[in-house]
């Protein structure tokens, strides 16, 4: 088999930048440097699994489409709510879920509410609710789901897939699979938070361990 070092792309998972730096391996010849992320099968990998770049071609992505929606509606024209409910779960929804199994339920907060951000952007095309709405009236009100709760959905789904597979298929096994603690020991802390009285004589608690 000839691999193309043209298209061959690497990066290196890791916690520490200094293990990704000036990384560079040898194919076919050609040096091929390590990159901070890599897009594979339409996600955005990077070094810390953190999906940030992700989430900002979602927003690149769903921006547009949303403007589209929005051209649908009208005060005396346009289609109907239920119509543009549709249009938003599969053209705008569906377009931000892609391959989302694999990564929404790795999400940080801060990342889900600019998902949200965007869904509450077409929910309110959808809707015609103004800006001073509740969020939770307003995607009541649309019918679309927020992304913390699709990416609990998406993560059953995608367990209830595997356990399904037969005994010896990959997926199942990473499934089935226990991840090991990565401490040998691990130490308990009972007090960490230190307290200082504005007084002279400052006390203050020591940590404690068992």
């Amino acid at each position: 088999m000839t691999i193309a070092s043209q298209k061959t792309q690497i990066m290196v998972l890791s916690q520490w930048s200094r293990d990704a730096k000036d990384t560079t391996i040898l194919m076919s010849g050609t040096p091929v440097r390590a990159t901070p992320t890599v897009k594979l099968l339409g996600v955005t990998l990077d070094r810390l699994l953190h999906f940030g770049d992700h989430f900002a071609n979602l927003k690149r992505k769903a921006r547009p489409r949303i403007n589209q929606l929005r051209k649908l509606t009208g005060h005396s024209w346009g289609l109907r709510e239920h119509h543009l409910r549709a249009v938003a779960n599969g053209y705008i929804r569906g377009a931000i879920e892609y391959a989302a199994a694999a990564w929404l339920p790795a999400a940080s907060r801060s990342h889900l509410e600019l998902v949200d951000r965007e869904l509450r952007a077409a929910a309110r095309a959808v809707t015609g609710c103004p800006l001073s709405t509740p969020a939770h009236a307003l995607m009541a009100e649309a019918g679309l789901p927020t992304a913390e709760m699709r990416s609990a959905t998406l993560a059953a789904r995608m367990l209830a897939r595997a356990s399904a597979l037969p005994a010896e298929d990959p997926l199942r096994e990473l499934a089935e699979a226990t991840v090991p603690c990565r401490l040998r020991n691990v130490t308990q802390l009972n007090s960490t938070q230190l307290i200082y009285f504005n007084r002279p004589d400052k006390v203050k608690t020591h940590k404690t361990y068992k």
